[in-house]
């Protein structure tokens, strides 16, 4: 009766160990899923977040190359200016240098009337 009691005992002890390792094999297979399953999201998250800055740096591209030619056109537009104020001061340069011309022919012409007629 006892042998068969202890058979019976490792018998059921057998089964046991078992069933746990069957258990434990079980929880192992559900970590490495969930494992898994977090690594994808991870490596998800990283390709978006890479994307996001890949899209950023776009962006930012398109608004630096905006600003250089908003800056080349305003530096354009500043030449242009600055080129039609030089000739303007230079035709009124022109401009004054004929009225004195004018001047001093005139106060000439006055002077030659007025010993021709006296």
């Amino acid at each position: 009766v006892a042998e068969a009691k202890a058979e019976k005992e490792r018998l059921y002890k057998e089964r046991l160990a078992v069933v746990e390792a069957k258990k434990a094999e079980k929880e192992r297979l559900a970590q490495e899923r969930k494992d898994a399953a977090q690594k994808r999201k991870q490596e998800q998250l990283k390709a978006m977040e890479e994307k996001k800055a890949e899209k950023a740096a776009k962006i930012k591209a398109k608004k630096d190359a905006a600003k250089m030619k908003a800056k080349k056109k305003k530096d354009a537009q500043a030449e242009i200016s600055r080129k039609e104020a030089a000739k303007k001061a230079e035709q009124d340069e022109i401009k004054r240098e004929v009225e004195r011309i004018a001047a001093e022919n005139a106060e000439l012409e006055k002077l030659a009337n007025e010993k021709a007629a006296s």
